[in-house]
């Protein structure tokens, strides 16, 4: 597991976005609502801290993504390869 941690940190620390980049990402600029209510006892308050670590990661794993990666102009439509059908008369 510390191995896995160390490659993660060190891969991570050469190269990618700057932290600017990061920090200008919709994911790190939007605030995440709470999906549940706090915690009320023991137990519940180490799963609510698992699921808070949990989003933390995946919106670094998104900021990452979004800044890494600049939103792409969307294709123009494709005109269809086929004629249109000849009317029918009757």
């Amino acid at each position: 597991m510390r191995s896995v941690l160390a490659i993660l940190v060190l891969a991570s620390a050469c190269g990618g976005p700057s932290q600017k980049a990061l920090a200008e990402t919709p994911t790190a600029t939007t605030k995440r609502t709470p999906a549940e209510a706090p915690a009320a006892s023991g137990p519940e308050e180490e799963r609510e801290q698992m699921i808070q670590a949990n989003d933390s990661m995946t919106d670094a794993d998104n900021a990452h993504r979004e800044a890494g990666n600049p939103p792409e102009k969307p294709a123009p439509a494709a005109k269809p390869k086929t004629k249109p059908a000849a009317p029918v008369t009757k």
